[in-house]
């Protein structure tokens, strides 16, 4: 495996065993297992979770209930709610303290219920990327969109994009199949990004598993869609079949 999901299992399989045996009871234990269920896919039990370290004030819980009623992400898309979320967190959050300012920058780049400000959203998000693999996968986009004053530049793009790999944040490793896409580069490393591509698959497939509903059909079917990188033309038809399947299944359940 690469070094990535090396490490994705096995912090995977140590926040499992610590999860079976610890139930959150504080604010903060609420927020970090809505994390640990978000990065499984199980979005609805990262919405409940986050939803109790929320009532708290806690200023990432209101931060994910925002993108995830903005996005569908485990409940109905419902931008007033998500509105209310984001408030919070702009009211709430301080920019001089280091934990507030992804957030922040978050709110500032998307324009969550504030008017956007890149060079503002940059400056935060680079306050905090060394450590934020999260911060550094929006910072690497800024070179890969072209953002504001920020130039399309494929080194600067990958430097932020593979850093925030690193650190765990597997979209950036999408971001830069993207990336190499648009320059007609082949990716450099195929295997990583097959890996990558795998690991994806197997939490959403899971999470389907454990809690079948529309919601995780489509985004399996979206996965089957895109297929593997370089893969053979019998096994894309294999998965464009299997995407057709899951979405007539999100046709006919619930949410």
């Amino acid at each position: 495996m690469s070094f990535y999901t090396d490490n994705e299992h096995e912090k995977g399989r140590i926040d499992t065993l610590y999860w079976q045996s610890h139930k959150p009871q504080r604010t903060a234990d609420f927020f970090k297992y809505g994390e640990y269920c978000y990065r499984l896919y199980e979005f609805k039990e990262a919405v409940a979770a986050y939803t109790r370290a929320a009532v708290q004030n806690e200023i990432g819980a209101l931060f994910q209930l925002g993108r995830c009623f903005t996005y569908g992400y485990g409940t109905h898309i419902n931008k007033e709610i998500a509105s209310g979320y984001f408030n919070k967190v702009l009211s709430l959050g301080s920019e001089q303290e280091p934990r507030c300012r992804y957030y922040i920058g978050m709110c500032y780049l998307y324009g969550y219920n504030v008017n956007k400000d890149e060079q503002r959203a940059w400056h935060l998000l680079d306050t905090c990327s060394e450590k934020n693999a999260a911060a550094s996968y929006e910072q690497g986009l800024f070179f890969v969109d072209g953002k504001n004053n920020f130039a399309k530049d494929i080194a600067k793009a990958v430097f932020y994009l593979r850093r925030a790999y690193d650190m765990g944040e597997e979209n950036a490793v999408f971001a830069m199949e993207e990336l190499f896409k648009m320059h007609d580069m082949p990716y450099p490393d195929p295997i990583e990004l097959t890996q990558a591509y795998s690991w994806r698959l197997g939490r959403i497939i899971r999470a389907a598993e454990k809690n079948p509903c529309s919601e995780y059909y489509l985004r399996l079917a979206q996965m089957y869609r895109t297929g593997f990188p370089n893969d053979t033309a019998a096994n894309r038809e294999k998965f464009l079949r299997a995407a057709d399947e899951y979405e007539k299944l999100a046709g006919t359940s619930t949410f």
